[in-house]
């Protein structure tokens, strides 16, 4: 193989594996909501699973239990939109409203600052991209 073949060989796949993260990242970006970040969703994850006491009630990452599961396009007491699910965390679910007949207490019972409620419904939100839906 010539030098000079292989020297742009090289330097393309050098070129596409310094590219291509940055658009996987900026495209992921671009699926998120006005205002949320690939590190609110990180951030969100860690509270939905620890502090914010989510993870009792919906599950590992938010595939049901007690509750339903956050990772489909049903959405039972909103329309799903990052706004709704925000309102829906710091309002809870009383039970006389309640599908389940289950209370959500507000921020899910748990002490939760704007940022951390930001940060769960980014999570939220994005679990149907993680499943597709």
């Amino acid at each position: 193989m010539d030098s000079r073949f292989r020297f742009g060989v090289l330097t393309l796949a050098g070129v596409l594996l310094l590219t291509v993260p940055g658009s996987l990242r900026a495209q992921e970006q671009a699926s998120l909501p006005a205002g949320v970040t690939p590190a609110m969703v990180v951030q969100g994850k860690k509270v939905f699973s620890g502090k914010g006491l989510c993870v009792a009630c919906h599950g590992d990452a938010g595939k049901g239990g007690l509750a339903p599961s956050l990772r489909d396009s049903t959405w039972i007491h909103s329309r799903g939109t990052y706004e709704d699910i925000m309102a829906q965390i710091r309002r809870g679910v009383p039970a006389e409203s309640s599908a389940t007949k289950l209370v959500m207490p507000p921020l899910g019972g748990a002490k939760l600052s704007e940022s951390e409620v930001g940060a769960v419904a980014a999570y939220v939100w994005s679990l149907r991209l993680e499943s597709g839906q």
